[in-house]
């Protein structure tokens, strides 16, 4: 007997699931369970809450957005993509150079319209090999007017000692290490010079040479062009269909934003490129209206914000898309293209890169649970083993349903065998298990409804179901008032009170 009541008890919390079968927490508590000496009577006592029909899963991206007042938004989130500029604006790790007397010119500019004013360095070494053939000492001294720390210029002295007999001098010096120190460029150019004298006066030396290694940057100032990069498309799964089997679903005002943060210090823009998607039955569509190629312009810290970082929120929207008609059919996965901008409209202005200078992005897609559904049908399958359940006569189900839920809910459960073939169905057809909760005319629920259910499973239905059942499905079809042409706000307080009561006729 045992066995009887638990798999009828399972039955009658499987009327009332239809995303999930596998977690009966979904459907709230069991107040009761009551015997008599003749009637085994498993009574349900429960209310259902929306939000416990949207419980998250660590296995995805979306999640329920519930506000204060109890309002609503199915969110689908994801890491956008991200440009970091430390492969884009690089310097030369390891420059050669030569040093004259009149100045060396040394380009540190990088080869990507990025106009270099000033570079705050990190890391560096520089290395000189000097040379002469004069037969007197020569003190030389080395000089980069470009290279300061604490406003000072970059200075080294080297001595050529004299030995009679023994040929030109030459000497190394270095490496010296110059991080911490600032490059102001002229035109993007560093100066290598020398002065070098002996006792009889000003000395040309037969060589001066040398090498700045490890170049790394804190931060480079400058002003850049108008450059875009093209950035890796962002795809979202939307899994609100998984389970999808026919009808419409429609979201009253639907929105994409995307938040970018930038702690690059010049002005940039995001783009929406592209925006496209595939709907259950993989076919495509794509967004257009005004956002697409619209330049979006982003917050970005200025130049005594080093270190800052800003953040934009970008919006798709029903005022600068279609967005509307876009989400209504019945989307799958988007497929967004995006691209940076540096500098729109003013290339000339100065700003600022530091060594971990990125525009990153966060892209949140907003349903809001607001709008209408017309014959939306869900079904899902699951392992229910009910076979070999004896002794059973007759068995008839009592549901008392109060609706504060604006949505009409059809059900229908299919007993299958293990080779998947149905056996029977709880009803004769799709069971209009409780009408929709009565809405005013912006969509709120302004009274419930209520409706009671009798069912009852002969003996030979009873004798097949319970020998034979290894699978169900359960079938849901929703509908919003006005067969789905009226907008409902769904609420994370609405609720449905559900109690449901069992009489078991059994074989002594």
């Amino acid at each position: 007997m045992t066995r009887t009541f638990k798999q009828l008890f399972l039955l009658c919390l499987l009327i009332f699931i239809y995303t999930s079968c596998e977690d009966l927490e979904n459907i709230g508590d069991i107040d009761e369970v009551a015997i008599d000496a003749q009637f085994a009577l498993p009574i349900i006592n429960t209310k259902l809450t929306l939000d416990e029909l949207f419980e998250e899963d660590d296995d995805r991206q979306s999640f329920l957005d519930i506000a204060p007042d109890g309002s609503m938004t199915i969110m689908f989130d994801t890491k956008g993509p991200e440009v970091a500029f430390v492969d884009v604006i690089t310097i030369p790790s390891s420059i050669p150079f030569n040093a004259t007397e009149n100045g060396f010119k040394v380009n540190l500019q990088p080869n990507n319209g990025f106009d270099v004013s000033e570079i705050e360095l990190k890391s560096g070494t520089l290395q000189f090999s000097v040379s002469s053939s004069m037969e007197e000492n020569v003190d030389v001294t080395l000089m980069i007017p470009e290279l300061t720390s604490d406003g000072e210029m970059f200075t080294t002295n080297v001595s050529l000692e004299y030995t009679p007999g023994s040929g030109p001098m030459t000497k190394s010096v270095g490496p010296m290490d110059v991080s911490n120190y600032k490059i102001t460029l002229d035109n993007g150019e560093m100066t290598i010079m020398y002065s070098a004298n002996s006792a009889s006066g000003s000395v040309t030396l037969d060589g001066a040479s040398g090498q700045a290694n490890g170049f790394g940057y804190k931060t480079i100032k400058g002003s850049w062009t108008n450059e875009i990069f093209t950035l890796p498309n962002e795809i979202i799964p939307m899994d609100i269909y998984d389970n999808w089997q026919s009808g419409e679903l429609t979201f009253a005002d639907p929105k994409i934003r995307i938040d970018v943060s930038s702690n690059v210090g010049f002005p940039s823009a995001y783009v929406f490129d592209a925006v496209s998607a595939t709907n259950v039955n993989n076919s495509g569509s794509n967004l257009s209206g005004a956002v697409i190629g619209m330049v979006n312009e982003l917050l970005y810290p200025g130049l005594t914000e080093i270190g800052s970082t800003e953040t934009t929120s970008i919006y798709v929207d029903k005022d600068n898309s279609n967005i509307d008609d876009f989400f209504a059919d019945q989307l799958t996965e988007l497929d967004i293209a995006l691209s940076v901008q540096t500098n729109p409209n003013n290339p000339t202005l100065e700003g600022f890169i530091t060594d971990d200078a990125s525009i990153s992005s966060d892209v949140f897609v907003e349903l809001p649970v607001y709008g209408k559904a017309s014959g939306f049908t869900l079904i899902n399958e699951f392992d229910a083993d009910i076979a070999d359940v004896e002794n059973i006569k007759e068995a008839e189900f009592t549901i008392d349903i109060v609706n504060g839920i604006p949505v009409d809910l059809d059900v229908q459960l299919y007993f299958k065998d293990d080779q998947g073939i149905i056996l029977d169905s709880l009803f004769v057809d799709n069971m209009q298990l409780i009408e929709s909760a009565v809405v005013d005319g912006n969509g709120d629920v302004s009274s419930t409804t209520t409706n009671t259910i009798i069912q009852t499973v002969n003996e030979s239905r009873a004798q097949i179901i319970f020998n034979a059942t290894k699978k169900m499905d359960i079938k849901a079809v929703l509908s919003t008032v006005n067969d789905g042409n009226t907008n409902v706000r769904l609420n994370a307080n609405q609720e449905m009170d559900i109690q449901v009561g069992a009489r078991i006729t059994v074989q002594d």
